[in-house]
Formats: C-alpha cells, sequence, structure tokens
C-alpha cells in the first residue's frame, strides 16, 4: 500500500458513514447507492443547481455553440 493508497478515503465507506441519519444502509449488497439515497441526493442537487438552470446563457457561449453548428473551428487560444 503507497502513501496514496493510505490518503485516499475508502468509498465502500462513505467516509466512515454506512447508514443514513435515519439507519437505513446507504448502500446495496452491490455497492450501489440506496434508491432512497439516490432520490435525496437527486432532490437535494436539484434545489441547489435550481438558479443556475433559470440562469441565461452566457453571450460567449451562445457564440461558441453556434460556432459549432456551423462547424467553424474554436478560436486559438492567444486570439480572445
Amino acid at each position: 500500500m503507497t502513501n496514496d493508497d493510505q490518503a485516499r478515503p475508502d468509498p465502500s465507506s462513505a467516509g466512515g458513514r454506512d447508514r443514513t441519519a435515519q439507519g437505513r444502509p446507504l448502500r446495496n449488497q452491490t455497492g450501489m447507492l440506496d434508491g432512497a439515497v439516490r432520490e435525496d441526493l437527486g432532490r437535494a442537487l436539484r434545489h441547489a443547481y435550481a438558479d443556475l438552470l433559470e440562469a441565461p446563457i452566457p453571450d460567449r457561449f451562445v457564440a461558441l455553440l453556434t460556432d459549432l453548428d456551423r462547424g467553424l473551428p474554436a478560436p486559438e487560444e492567444g486570439s480572445r
């Protein structure tokens, strides 16, 4: 085991927690996150990013997407 291996937490242990606050296991027998945990996580992420989803797309991104649709190459790094 290297020093890097020792520094990394074991992903199966969820940082030392193996149960939710309600006492449910975080993972099922196959190692996948429990369905209820996935739903809670999805709900929390949607709430956290809701404002971002409503924000307008920056003009620079719109221009880049337009160029991609036209098949134009991306501008060079130094030409900005």
